[in-house]
């Protein structure tokens, strides 16, 4: 049975979080047993923004083998319609899922790309609400208020971050392509990374999703990874980065030019019980 629908107002201030491998914006909603965290975060340009839910609202109606789902929700008035899957988890006692990029959706439900929905200020400029109309227990409506500023802070960080990172942000902003890894390759680099499953987890029956940022140099190997989120459990460790450093060859970003450029690219992924 489907739980009432709920609207949340604002109960704090937008709060700001730039950190070096992460940008992230949250803002609390209700008070009490409503009381609800939002949170969106990046991890650079081009992969879209992680949407987290945190609060007794953000249970998931049906949950496949008690750890995924799936969700849609509404950027209104006038912004897009999205879905994700979520991987769901606790924050405390507190149910929470974390949804590792949005995929916009037309008006007949069908998605728009396999592009992920991105922090594009201009499209925001005239919501104030965001509706998760499908996937958790009943409908919820966080009343946002004007979100652009929101966004273009969002966007402003995402480019430090290539910066720090020691890459050219100028050259990567017209990038005509990203760095991309054969798929043949990914599915032996998968299976290493399948067959090397931490003990632990494996004996708790534990899952993960992890987001690796590698950066990929001109001759398409990885010169640095650095593991960005774990969204299950702690028991996984920099297994996947040494892989991936080791054996990884990706076709390298091209420059505007068409020529071979340093860049970045977020690799995800997502153990399952063997």
């Amino acid at each position: 049975m489907a739980a009432d629908p709920v609207t949340l107002a604002p109960s704090s201030q937008w709060l700001v979080d730039f950190a070096p491998e992460r940008c992230t914006i949250a803002r609390q909603f209700g008070s009490g047993e409503d009381h609800t965290a939002l949170k969106l975060s990046t991890v650079g340009p081009g992969r879209g923004f992680d949407l987290t839910l945190i609060g007794r609202h953000a249970r998931i109606g049906r949950p496949e083998k008690g750890v995924y789902g799936h969700i849609a929700l509404s950027f209104a008035t006038g912004g897009p319609d999205a879905e994700a899957s979520v991987v769901v988890g606790k924050m405390g006692r507190d149910p929470a899922f974390v949804a590792q990029g949005l995929v916009e959706i037309t008006a007949d439900g069908s998605a728009v790309s396999d592009d992920y929905l991105k922090a594009e200020p201009e499209r925001f400029a005239m919501i104030d609400r965001i509706e998760f109309t499908d996937g958790l227990s009943g409908k919820v409506t966080l009343k946002t208020g004007k979100m652009d500023a929101v966004f273009s802070m969002l966007e402003r960080c995402e480019w430090q971050l290539v910066e720090e990172w020691g890459l050219d942000a100028d050259a990567n902003r017209n990038r005509m392509s990203a760095p991309t890894l054969p798929h043949d390759d990914y599915v032996r680099l998968a299976t290493k990374v399948q067959a090397r499953y931490p003990a632990a987890a494996l004996h708790a029956r534990k899952v993960a999703t992890l987001q690796l940022r590698m950066i990929v140099g001109e001759d398409g190997r990885v010169r640095d990874c650095a593991i960005l989120s774990n969204t299950t459990t702690d028991e996984f460790d920099d297994r996947p980065c040494e892989i991936f450093r080791e054996d990884a060859v990706y076709e390298p970003a091209r420059g505007a030019d068409g020529a071979p450029i340093a860049s970045w690219v977020v690799q995800v992924i997502r153990y399952n019980i063997p």
